[in-house]
């Protein structure tokens, strides 16, 4: 393109990380985790918590279509980090 300056030895930016916004449960701890897309908008697909204070995989994955889940993961994860990864590898 004219006017643009490549460098092929430098090294590409990574990615964005996607975003998440969660939301307060009744207990007032987060409950539910959403992914948002790069305009800040909900994608559908959220981790959720179980609600079992002493569970050893308390999150899961659901996939929210207008009105209510319409698909839930039958996995779940121990570590909220990990099932927010197995959403990032689903909407890529």
């Amino acid at each position: 393109m004219k006017g643009q300056m490549t460098f092929p030895d430098f090294p590409t930016p990574p990615a964005a990380a996607p975003m998440w916004e969660a939301t307060r449960g009744p207990l007032g701890r987060n409950s539910v985790w959403w992914q948002l897309d790069t305009a800040g908008n909900r994608t559908g697909y959220a981790v959720r918590h179980c609600g079992h204070p002493t569970a050893l995989t308390p999150y899961y994955i659901v996939h929210e279509v207008g009105r209510g889940p319409s698909w839930m993961s039958f996995r779940t994860f121990r570590h909220l980090k990990t099932a927010q990864q197995a959403v990032e590898g689903l909407t890529q």
